[in-house]
């Protein structure tokens, strides 16, 4: 990854995330197993993927991030996008 998307991805998370979010932290257990999936709402064409896997790896490198398809395909509604699991 390249310095400029690392910088952009560091900053773009400390601007959001900041000291944390605490109504997360209040109601969630420590060293919980997760599973997220992004689906769609409807058909479209993806685009963006390799950056969404870049700021989950940015976020925490121990998370699993799995791609179901690339940049560029055309998907249907309802298609799971991409699988990110890990401890939260």
């Amino acid at each position: 990854m390249n310095k400029l998307l690392s910088d952009f991805i560091k900053n773009s998370l400390e601007e959001d995330i900041g000291q944390g979010d605490i109504t997360s932290e209040a109601c969630l257990e420590d060293q919980k197993y997760g599973t997220s999936q992004l689906i769609t709402k409807e058909p479209c064409q993806i685009a963006g993927l390799k950056i969404a896997k870049a700021i989950y790896f940015k976020y925490d490198p121990n998370l699993n991030t799995e791609l179901h398809f690339i940049d560029g395909d055309t998907i249907q509604k309802n298609e799971v996008v991409l699988t990110v699991s890990g401890s939260q």
